[in-house]
């Protein structure tokens, strides 16, 4: 199960989330831009996310009650994504649920400069 969602999170959820960014970003020509490529992308990506918060009903983790390598990748490229396309998740607890929990771990905490 952690395989599939690893690479469901890497391939799927991670390829809307490109194919949105590259018809909206700046840092892709604005003449190759296809604003009917992006709206369609960005439906996607946000279908995918009623999928995970669906999957997460009755779990804290994708898997189930322990995490995985499959929940820091996603929660991984999800903050990343999230930030980038400005997507809100309020309207989905379960997911922003489990991403609190990913997120405010120690080991998920960028890494500090020695001082």
């Amino acid at each position: 199960q952690a395989l599939t969602w690893l690479i469901w999170g890497q391939v799927t959820l991670g390829g809307a989330m490109i194919q949105y960014m590259e018809n909206t970003s700046d840092w892709i020509p604005k003449e190759r831009h296809n604003p009917a490529s992006a709206e369609h992308a960005m439906g996607e990506f946000k279908s995918l996310l009623a999928m995970l918060d669906r999957r997460l009903d009755g779990r804290d983790y994708v898997t189930g009650g322990q995490i995985t390598l499959a929940d820091l990748d996603l929660a991984s490229v999800l903050g990343w994504g999230l930030y980038r396309t400005k997507v809100d998740i309020s309207s989905m607890p379960r997911l922003q649920a489990w991403l609190g929990r990913i997120t405010t771990r120690p080991s998920f905490a960028p890494e500090q400069p020695a001082s």
